[in-house]
This record gives C-alpha cells, sequence and structure tokens, in this order.
C-alpha cells in the first residue's frame, strides 16, 4: 500500500512532467528509496501529506463543532469540546 507522501509524490510528478523545480529528471518513489537521502527525502514527504491530512480533518472537525457556549470558552479540537480558559480543572461544556 502505497503511504499519503508517495500518493503526494508521485502526483507532484505527473503534474511536473517528472522534472524538478530546476529541471532534472525525478526518480520513481521506489529509486529513492536506495539511498539515505532518498528515504530522507521519502520521510519529508510523508510528513507534508500526514501535516496535510491533519489540516484537512481539522477543517472538517471547525465546520462540524457545536456553537460555543459564551465568552470565555475555547475549542479544544482534540477533545471535540468546548472549554474555558485559564479554568482550574478544565470545565467542559458542550453545546445542546
Amino acid at each position: 500500500m502505497r503511504s499519503l507522501g508517495q500518493v503526494g509524490y508521485e502526483a507532484y510528478g505527473a503534474t511536473a512532467e517528472w522534472k524538478t523545480f530546476d529541471g532534472r529528471p525525478m526518480p520513481t518513489w521506489d529509486d529513492l528509496g536506495k539511498t539515505d537521502t532518498g528515504r530522507e527525502t521519502q520521510r519529508r514527504w510523508d510528513v507534508a501529506a500526514l501535516a496535510i491530512r491533519e489540516a484537512w480533518d481539522a477543517q472538517s472537525i471547525e465546520q462540524a463543532r457545536p456553537p460555543c457556549p459564551g465568552p470565555g470558552w475555547e475549542w479544544d479540537a482534540f477533545a471535540m469540546q468546548w472549554h474555558q480558559s485559564g479554568a482550574k480543572g478544565r470545565a467542559t461544556g458542550h453545546s445542546p
């Protein structure tokens, strides 16, 4: 199964005629994996792809969150709930 980084790399390659930004030929994903430098490039593509996925997920969460209960409340995207900023013990609330 291809990683998200590989999917992104191959999409970039397809749209760039398999050339780097300065016109050199791009190696295939598999060829990248044959050297330490290439494996680092793969890792960077994987990190970038995961960051894009997290941003996409956060955008989806943002659209689905309930309305704010009032002033002084902050959205906790990890817990998927509102909490009062600066409150000890993190008072939480869910909008109806």
